[in-house]
């Protein structure tokens, strides 16, 4: 069972950051009531992928105050989806001389349809989305839809007939393209509050999107001053990407 403090060393981890700080960072969520409490040792609760998505959005999107991580994990999760678009969201059917545009068969990635989705639930579904393993089962199939040919005729070169080396090879070339060369980006901005999130792949130097959203203010929740304004010149961005999301889900299954 995974507890919140192995979370909190995981983020540390994979994104490279001083432990201290982010345990700073979980001590003003918890007091916020931002994080699972409870009891401790054997009997603390088990950690959940709303904790994860908040302890995600406090890291990456509240820039240097660390006191105000619950300020920023309400106005980020308080996003709302913009637009969504990309190959593995819709498709183009053809219906006599029209094409119509359809939903792609990716559960995945299928909560990106709906309207006034807000970014905290997308977070939490995306973090799921790693631990019940559909994430990167979908990641592996791209790998093998898009590179599944000229590794294989690579590994026939190398390997003759023998099919059982042939597909281990290739399964273990387009394992390793995954992270790096196809990759997912969640993208945060600030002060202005915004997060783009993108599915995308590098082909031969050129950066191809399979998919994007864009989370921007609430407009209701913005003219009610539920986000602070900023009327600094200092812009920032934090990303974060495949192996900080694949190592979450990780820590959340164990």
């Amino acid at each position: 069972m995974a507890l919140v403090s192995d979370l909190v060393e995981a983020i540390a981890a994979v994104e490279d950051l001083p432990l201290p700080t982010v345990q700073m960072v979980a001590r003003h969520l918890r007091e916020a009531g931002l994080l699972s409490t409870g009891a401790r040792g054997r009997n603390a609760p088990a950690a959940t992928v709303t904790d994860a998505a908040n302890l995600l959005i406090a890291v990456n999107a509240n820039g240097c105050i660390v006191k105000d991580a619950p300020t920023t994990v309400l106005e980020y999760r308080g996003l709302m989806l913009h637009v969504s678009d990309g190959p593995l969201l819709y498709r183009w059917k053809a219906e006599g001389n029209m094409q119509t545009r359809v939903d792609a068969e990716f559960e995945a990635v299928g909560f990106l349809r709906e309207i006034n989705l807000p970014f905290g639930a997308a977070l939490e579904s995306i973090v799921e989305g790693f631990v019940n393993s559909e994430v990167p089962d979908l990641f592996n199939w791209l790998a093998h839809d898009l590179w599944e040919k000229p590794f294989r005729e690579r590994a026939v070169e190398q390997f003759g007939d023998d099919e059982e080396k042939i597909a281990q090879w290739v399964a273990n070339a387009c394992k390793s393209y995954i992270g790096d060369v196809l990759g997912l980006r969640l993208e945060f901005f600030r002060p202005r509050q915004n997060v783009m999130l993108k599915i995308e792949y590098n082909d031969a130097g050129n950066q191809k999107t399979l998919m994007e959203a864009r989370f921007i203010q609430n407009v209701n929740r913005s003219m009610e001053g539920h986000y602070r304004q900023s009327s600094g010149d200092r812009y920032e961005q934090t990303t974060i990407g495949y192996k900080t999301l694949l190592k979450i889900g990780e820590v959340l299954k164990s």
